[in-house]
């Protein structure tokens, strides 16, 4: 169907999917983000991947993807932002 082709696919996970979206404490970088995860979700073929688990704010492209976290984690780990929502995608005009 047309329509469903034009709606953009957003997935979400808990983890981190990709090591390489990981910035913060060099001693974590091992146990952060999951390659078989990143897998799936390049498979799913979505235009917009939503995570958490680290605190840590990623709004990155990769491969057609926009890796996501709107991290808010503990109040000190806000770096300066807003603990408001954040849009992943536009609206759609009527």
């Amino acid at each position: 169907n047309e329509r469903q082709d034009s709606i953009p696919g957003i997935s979400f996970s808990h983890f981190i999917p990709k090591p390489t979206l990981y910035w913060g404490y060099s001693n974590l970088r091992k146990v952060m983000g999951c390659q078989e995860l990143g897998e799936q979700v390049h498979q799913l073929d979505v235009s917009v991947h939503v995570f958490g688990h680290s605190h840590l704010p990623v709004d990155k492209e990769i491969d057609g993807c926009r890796y996501l976290q709107d991290a808010l984690g503990y109040p000190n780990d806000r770096y300066g932002r807003d603990p408001l929502p954040m849009r992943v995608w536009p609206i759609a005009a009527k």
